[in-house]
């Protein structure tokens, strides 16, 4: 069963997916003996999970992350603080890496439109087409997804990497808004970025939306569903720390300070869900749609890492407690 793109819309693509997804459920209880292999039916069942009125908030919320402004701001910051007589040392993959969420955000509405459904205008069909054409040519992108072939080919590395996931969405956070990174090598725009994610992790929506994912993350049926993905999408699910110290050629052993590090896996996992919404083919199976839903949930988990590792980078009194607003020296320390 196939419907079309996200990017090429008749029927908004979310309620195409539910249709898709109550016909497999329906035929697999209706028509046991001839049923989709099972696989198929948790896909439904994860696509299902992603129109329900959780599904809907989490990703509208998302929309708002990515859209906003100071997202590209806060990479452009990133980028421009690195170098000879920077704060950072970014290696070739990292800088690339950043430059694709630029080229992602260029259009604020766009992946906005995608994530709710929203029918593009042909303007934005075109310039869909163009950025695809963009993050197809950036080495970064490439990277990532050989190394989404990597970890699905391995069964191990993927039964692990489910398991990090699964156990990161599950947690329930009181705050999580770390100091301010402003004059501390990070930026203002990083710390507006930190806030629209820290609102959507916090959301009700999302726990939510993972009260209902935690028993599909759980059938055995699972890791092979996630083979089946597209690479960018089981790429979501390599560990942050792995994700950031990707090498290309000739490039170098990353040497980032803790801050400039924890920046760099919140604002390299956000590229990560913009490439592959972005990078979705013509004609979108109820696989893949459910797997750009495991994406965008397992990226998301990514980002969270990375604030709390950048939490601790600030925690200037080493007191354990990576969320203390007093973090600042002059304050506690």
């Amino acid at each position: 069963m196939k419907f079309k793109s996200w990017a090429n819309k008749g029927l908004p693509p979310l309620i195409v997916a539910v249709s898709a997804a109550v016909a497999l459920i329906s035929t697999g209880v209706a028509n046991a003996a001839t049923a989709s292999a099972p696989e198929h039916s948790l896909a439904a069942q994860i696509a299902a999970a992603g129109q329900t009125p959780a599904g809907v908030q989490v990703r509208t919320q998302l929309g708002i992350v990515m859209s906003d402004p100071a997202l590209p701001a806060a990479a452009a910051a990133l980028l421009q603080s690195d170098g000879p007589g920077g704060l950072n040392d970014l290696t070739l993959f990292q800088q690339d890496l950043l430059k694709a969420l630029i080229i992602e955000t260029s259009d604020p509405t766009l992946i906005s439109a995608e994530l709710t459904g929203s029918p593009l205008t042909p303007s934005q069909r075109l310039e869909a087409r163009q950025l695809q054409s963009e993050l197809l040519k950036n080495p970064a992108i490439d990277t990532l997804i050989k190394a989404g072939k990597q970890l699905r080919d391995s069964s191990s590395q993927l039964s692990s990497a489910i398991g990090t996931v699964t156990a990161g969405t599950g947690v329930i956070y009181s705050t999580l808004t770390p100091p301010p990174t402003a004059g501390r090598g990070g930026s203002l725009a990083l710390d507006a970025v930190i806030s629209d994610v820290a609102a959507l992790r916090m959301s009700s929506a999302f726990s939510g939306l993972a009260l209902q994912m935690e028993p599909l993350f759980q059938d055995p049926a699972f890791p092979q569903l996630l083979e089946d993905q597209l690479p960018l999408s089981v790429a979501s699910f390599l560990p942050v720390q792995d994700m950031i110290s990707l090498l290309i050629s000739h490039d170098r052993d990353p040497q980032l300070t803790d801050i400039a590090k924890a920046a760099m896996e919140i604002l390299g996992g956000l590229a990560g869900i913009g490439a592959a919404i972005l990078l979705l083919p013509e004609e979108i199976t109820t696989a893949i749609f459910a797997g750009t839903l495991l994406a965008i949930f397992a990226a998301e988990s990514a980002v969270v890492i990375g604030i709390i590792d950048l939490g601790q980078a600030l925690d200037c009194d080493h007191d354990g407690d990576p969320f203390d607003p007093a973090d600042v020296p002059g304050q506690e320390c």
